[in-house]
């Protein structure tokens, strides 16, 4: 599958504004827009043209998560590659190497400190990131962001190409102060959201698995995202128990790297289609030639998207910002919830057991239905 979409697929403003910022690339450039506007595109674009156009530049790109890293190199020629350093931000500043222009996505994410580093070594800077999509404590201030970024020209992409009509309403009703400029255009009225009722954990895991498995295809994998790293083994648990595969290894933790490498190994030999992809684990490509369910947190999910997308665990205990209930609040589960949702391009699942989570009330019912199992789902998956 192509991750990436290619020149010739974007959008006339993605065109447009790749066009603006590539001829006029000797100032700061800001690549602005709502949740699936297709700000990473343009920017892996950008470095693409930036490339032809210049002779042999030095260029860096930067993101937050290892996932998006990958995405990015998956859309990139091999000319591209050899010419581009792509690294997260957390690599990036351990090494001291300068650059003519470093490319940053999700700016949003990154600490006010770390992006005056970030211009202290490039020529130029090109930033893409949208405020409201700011999960991480401490990075930041939204008012600041024109201020850091150096009176950047700013460039808004206002047609919201991943997102239909239904998950766009679901979004907003979750977090309504997001900005979306007048005019903008979402893809299709979509699908209402499923919402799967569990009469217990267990019983919800093995709904959202069955269906999961189901609707997955080879280059098209489902995501099943969780808050926490311990929800997701408690759900891999779950589902190799009543798959007879035994007890899946937890992940390894080394400083700051988290290894799900016998996580994912063990899933592989069983020839279970569940893969952990996130924090430099897993691959992309591989969904390209297997049928797969990736388990995902809503950190390591960011800037991503997929067809179908499962949010299980929606329950009143659970605190969607993956912080200890003293730290946690309700404004940061918010906006978990919603980078969580707006990952979805089609389908949206929803799921609970017990007390669900009083989020689950400010959705509109509208775009609600309550899933009803296709016959086939109740086959336990191999």
């Amino acid at each position: 599958m192509q991750w990436m979409i290619s020149i010739n697929q974007l959008g006339a403003q993605q065109a447009r504004i790749l066009d603006d910022v590539s001829k006029d690339d000797t100032r700061t450039h800001w690549i602005a827009g709502y949740a699936g506007t297709g700000k990473t595109v343009v920017i892996t674009h950008l470095i693409e043209r930036m490339i032809s156009r210049t002779r042999s530049p030095y260029i860096c790109f930067l993101t937050y998560t290892h996932a998006l890293k990958d995405l990015v190199h998956s859309g990139l020629s091999q000319r591209a590659l050899a010419r581009v350093t792509i690294q997260t931000v957390d690599t990036f500043l351990t090494t001291r190497e300068n650059f003519d222009y470093i490319l940053v996505d999700e700016i949003q994410d990154i600490k006010e400190d770390v992006i005056g580093k970030i211009f202290a070594r490039a020529e130029h800077v090109v930033a893409a990131g949208d405020p409201d999509q700011s999960i991480y404590l401490g990075r930041v201030d939204p008012a600041n962001l024109r201020r850091l970024l150096g009176g950047a020209r700013k460039h808004t992409l206002k047609h919201i190409q991943r997102l239909t009509l239904k998950n766009y309403q679901l979004a907003t009703a979750i977090l309504p102060e997001a900005e979306i400029v007048r005019g903008a255009e979402v893809r299709g009225d979509g699908n209402n959201a499923r919402v799967i009722k569990g009469t217990s954990k267990r019983d919800e895991f093995a709904k959202v698995y069955a269906e999961a498995f189901r609707v997955s295809s080879i280059e098209q994998p489902s995501a099943i995202l969780f808050p926490f790293h311990e929800q997701i083994h408690e759900f891999a648990s779950v589902i190799s128990g009543a798959n007879g595969w035994g007890s899946p290894p937890e992940r390894e933790k080394t400083g700051r790297v988290t290894s799900y490498e016998a996580f994912n190994d063990f899933f592989a030999r069983k020839g279970s289609p569940l893969r952990f992809l996130g924090s430099n684990n897993g691959s992309l490509p591989e969904s390209d030639s297997a049928r797969l369910v990736y388990l995902m947190t809503y950190h390591s999910a960011k800037g991503l998207d997929f067809n179908n997308v499962f949010l299980p665990d929606l329950t009143e205990d659970v605190k969607l910002d993956a912080k200890d209930r003293r730290f946690s609040n309700g404004d940061n589960e918010r906006r978990h919830f919603f980078v969580a949702i707006t990952r979805s391009k089609e389908n949206l699942y929803l799921s609970y057991h017990g007390t669900k989570h009083h989020l689950l009330d400010l959705l509109p019912d509208e775009c609600l239905e309550d899933f009803v199992a296709p016959r086939s789902t109740f086959r336990r998956p191999a």
